[in-house]
């Protein structure tokens, strides 16, 4: 079972990783990580719509979407790491999202290809080993590469989608990626 705090936000109770130090840290403040990122997206999430949230981590982005809409709207949330999508999957069961379909993949041009998580995180020129309990770090930082986990991945368009409406990218230093339809 993975090592979690329970946090307070905007949005409802939100699981955090207790050795996250980054996201989880705005939350352990009563903040919702990356409220103002949020707030501008939710200008393009709509009522019935489609949201792909590529890089889910514990579910910042993907709570919020998945309320915003609504039951008959639905979000497709990916996420690589084990700890974070354990925590991810908490959080859509404590806020009894039955519209978010999630997925322990890493999103890209192939199916069925087994890629490797990077076991290095590399942030503000300070590289560190990935190592999930005991240890404090960003792990949204961490990245396919090698020498981590392994992790299929799969094609957006395997899931035969008729309309994508919202695309949220994984983190990328100091940028969210969002593309609208």
């Amino acid at each position: 079972m993975v090592e979690v705090d329970k946090c307070k936000g905007p949005y409802g109770t939100f699981y955090v990783y207790k050795y996250d130090n980054h996201i989880a840290s705005a939350f352990r403040q009563g903040k919702w990580y990356e409220s103002l990122t949020i707030n501008s997206a939710m200008r393009y999430v709509k009522r019935g719509g489609v949201v792909v949230d590529a890089g889910a981590n514990m579910g910042t982005h993907t709570i919020p979407y998945a309320q915003r809409v609504g039951p008959k709207g639905k979000v497709y949330a990916f996420e690589i790491q084990t700890p974070m999508f354990e925590v991810l999957k908490m959080n859509v069961a404590e806020h009894k999202l039955k519209n978010v379909k999630l997925f322990r993949k890493a999103l890209g041009h192939i199916d069925d290809v087994e890629v490797e998580i990077n076991n290095i995180i590399e942030v503000d020129n300070i590289t560190e080993k990935v190592k999930y309990e005991g240890k404090k770090m960003n792990y949204g930082a961490v990245r396919l590469g090698t020498g981590g986990e392994k992790v299929k991945m799969m094609t957006l368009d395997s899931l035969n989608l008729n309309r994508v409406d919202f695309y949220s990218a994984g983190y990328l230093p100091g940028i969210h990626v969002f593309q609208y339809q």
